[in-house]
């Protein structure tokens, strides 16, 4: 999944039930917290600032905008 967070662009892999969609697994779980796994950083406005790779990383799905 993409978000934007900001300045920065997320490109990241998230957990959700395969029964149901992205969007219903949001709106049902009504989570504090997202739990984003294998993430790439970067900034389309500072392209000289290089890409950081992470493990995981939590997200406030209030305040991201999400791509699929």
């Amino acid at each position: 999944v993409d978000m934007i967070l900001g300045a920065f662009m997320l490109k990241g892999k998230i957990r959700t039930s395969t029964h149901a969609d992205f969007v219903t697994n949001l709106e049902a779980a009504h989570m504090t917290w997202l739990s984003v796994y294998f993430a790439e950083i970067v900034s389309p406005f500072l392209p000289q600032l290089p890409a950081m790779h992470v493990s995981m990383l939590l997200v406030k799905p209030t305040q991201v905008s999400f791509g699929l």
